[in-house]
């Protein structure tokens, strides 16, 4: 295991904070339950520009990470290793271009996972096919003008998929076919000009679908059957 001495600078320091001790002597001589015991770690506005497979060790029992407003373009292979009780990931308002294949393959009970307002164009097929439990996924805000098919596929669990904000001109037919606990799906301010048929079966609990600010003009017939129970937001 890394000891805190060697860990990237602001990891180090977020560490003492939560940890209360006063230097990183300190922690790498407690207990392993120093480590073991946290559940919150808040890297927030920290200044990061980037951290190390490894600065992350140790934290068997942490449910919440914070690495939002910060400045991290990329994610190192295995940043999140060893976080298997990981529930809530905060990545939004950094400078994320790319995501790594199989980066969160180790999160299975992720929960919650944000990445808005970042500068991704492009996902990695299978980026989300080990994350059965997550329920939230915020994506808008960043540069996508397509999605691989099958993107969303074993997200069972998800309740909230947001999409809004990017530049996404077509939707892979069945790209939602495997949410069916889905309840809220916003694809406002997209360029969206049509939609595949079928686009929305299976979402028999989809309580609110926004489609606005999108230039659609060339909707199949049905394109909204099966949504009864839904709040639709669409301007044409």
């Amino acid at each position: 295991m890394t000891y805190v001495r060697d860990r990237t600078p602001e990891v180090r320091d977020a560490i003492l904070m939560a940890t209360g001790a006063s230097d990183c002597a300190e922690v790498d001589n407690m207990d392993n339950d120093a480590l073991a015991n946290l559940t919150k770690l808040d890297l927030s506005e920290a200044r990061l520009c980037g951290f190390e497979a490894g600065d992350f060790d140790g934290l068997e029992s942490l449910e919440s990470l914070d690495l939002s407003y910060n400045r991290l373009t990329t994610l190192p292979e295995g940043a999140f290793d060893g976080l298997d009780s990981l529930e809530s990931l905060l990545l939004h308002e950094n400078g994320l271009t790319t995501l790594a294949p199989g980066v969160f393959d180790r999160l299975a009970n992720l929960k919650e996972l944000w990445l808005q307002i970042n500068s991704l164009a492009t996902l990695p097929a299978g980026i989300f096919d080990r994350l059965e439990s997550l329920q939230t996924l915020y994506l808008s805000d960043n540069q996508f003008t397509t999605l691989p098919a099958g993107v969303f596929d074993g997200l069972g669990r998800l309740k909230e998929l947001r999409l809004e904000g990017n530049q996404l001109v077509a939707l892979p037919p069945g790209a939602f076919r495997e949410l069916g606990r889905l309840k809220d799906l916003r694809l406002d301010g997209n360029n969206l000009s049509t939609l595949p048929k079928g686009m929305f079966d299976g979402l028999g609990r989809l309580e609110l679908l926004d489609l606005e600010h999108n230039p659609l003009s060339n909707l199949p017939k049905g394109a909204f059957k099966g949504l009864s129970g839904t709040r639709l937001i669409l301007t044409l």
